[in-house]
């Protein structure tokens, strides 16, 4: 069932023009959502438009589920408007002529015809619409790391789809990266709906989002700052572990660390990025400061113990 069938049969449903089966489909699709609990994505009003309808139904439904409160019907039909994004294709349709942009060795950034602000990393491509519709607000991102800076809007949520992954907000902050097989979504204000064809997870500031296909969505809670800062121009650490380091210098410049021993991870550093300073300059820093060699090579910086 693709989404506008399944709102179709909403809006049969909420009329009472079901048949018995597709009355106890809509109603098990209620009951499996109730366990996950409200979510505010959607405004009060966009509520009831898509599913004022239902409360019509609440005598009837309360017979039926053992006095079912209005408040849990109502929590459900914001989850089902969530949901349906698990019904929308995986590719990318929009209302007006697609435009894209790609970074190369350097960080740019990009503002939307909504006031939406978009930041990208270093070897990223983004696909967005020159005009937002009326309904929605969708951009993808095809590859690479973007800080997004939406502007709020509870009439039409913004969405960022990336290889099936959906996340879905109405005015927040957040970062989205896809590297190989895996993409995550790390939240620094607000909250965010992510969303695969299986699972769907809610976020709020400091918790990330990793998909991998072997292992599905898994939340896990992270320091933000890290994903959200790595566009600022002059940046301090007064105490970062090099794991840490290398999500900055990632995000940053487009260059990871590679650890020749592990344990190196969790050593701690002390450095500041300022503005303008390339990778090279960055290391150079880190070489004279710190206790530990690094190398660049093929936009990899390879870790070691000095000598």
């Amino acid at each position: 069932m693709n989404r506008e069938e399944f709102l179709a049969l909403l809006e049969k449903y909420q009329l009472g023009k079901t048949s018995d089966g597709e009355t106890k489909r809509i109603e098990q699709f209620f009951d499996q959502l109730q366990q996950n609990g409200p979510t505010p994505l959607l405004s009060n009003k966009k509520q009831k438009q898509l599913f004022g309808g239902i409360e019509k139904k609440l005598p009837e439904l309360q017979r039926k589920k053992q006095r079912r409160s209005h408040i849990a019907l109502m929590a459900m039909a914001s989850i089902a408007a969530c949901l349906c994004l698990l019904f929308w294709p995986s590719s990318t349709t929009f209302n007006s002529e697609n435009l894209s942009i790609k970074t190369s060795m350097t960080q740019d950034s990009l503002k939307l015809s909504d006031g939406s602000t978009v930041y990208l990393s270093p070897y990223t491509t983004l696909i967005y619409p020159q005009q937002f519709g009326d309904n929605s607000r969708t951009v993808e991102l095809k590859k690479g790391s973007a800080f997004f800076k939406v502007a709020h809007d509870e009439d039409r949520p913004f969405s960022v789809i990336s290889d099936g992954i959906t996340t879905r907000v109405l005015g927040t902050t957040f970062n989205v990266s896809k590297q190989d097989s895996s993409i995550n979504i790390t939240v620094a204000s607000g909250k965010v709906m992510v969303s695969s064809k299986q699972q769907s997870l809610s976020l709020i500031a400091n918790e990330q989002a990793l998909f991998t296909k072997e292992i599905g969505l898994n939340k896990q809670r992270v320091n933000a700052q890290l994903y959200s800062n790595w566009m600022n121009q002059n940046m301090d650490y007064g105490s970062i572990t090099l794991s840490e380091l290398s999500t900055v210098m990632k995000l940053r410049f487009g260059t990871p660390f590679q650890f020749q021993d592990t344990s190196l991870k969790s050593s701690k550093v002390r450095v500041s990025i300022l503005k303008g300073e390339n990778v090279e300059q960055v290391i150079s820093k880190l070489n004279y400061i710190t206790k530990y060699n690094l190398k660049i090579n093929s936009n990899v910086i390879k870790v070691s113990k000095s000598n």
